[in-house]
């Protein structure tokens, strides 16, 4: 049996999330995840360009304004660990025109790159 798996959705700009998709797309990658823990909580936030610029700067060092960053294990249980996936749905809007994709295509290849340095 595996961890107990929470997805939570947090979106402080005016771009709609689809969080039903949201939810799906990660508890099938989580799927393929292999985590230890009893209790995995994945926190998916969306944040706009300035707050993304400045987290990037604060915890990467880099000066630019992120697509997506990933931060692991961020609880001090080893019973729990929760991951936080930061999005940026002005960047990806701007990358999914571009590309003649759609957002939710972006959104998914953001949200498979994400787990890909988790998992």
């Amino acid at each position: 049996m595996g961890p107990e798996i929470t997805v939570e959705i947090f979106n402080s700009t005016s771009f709609r999330i689809p969080k039903s998709f949201l939810k799906k797309e990660t508890e099938k990658l989580v799927k393929d995840c292999k985590l230890k823990s009893k209790k995995v909580v994945f926190s998916l936030s969306f944040v706009g360009s300035n707050k993304a610029k400045k987290i990037n700067l604060e915890k990467r060092g880099a000066s630019y304004v992120p697509e997506v960053l990933t931060f692991e294990n961020l609880s001090f249980s080893e019973e729990e660990v929760i991951f936080e996936i930061l999005f940026c749905p002005q960047i990806i809007k701007k990358r999914a025109k571009k590309e003649k994709k759609s957002f939710r295509e972006i959104l998914k290849e953001d949200l498979a790159h994400a787990f890909s340095s988790i998992c």
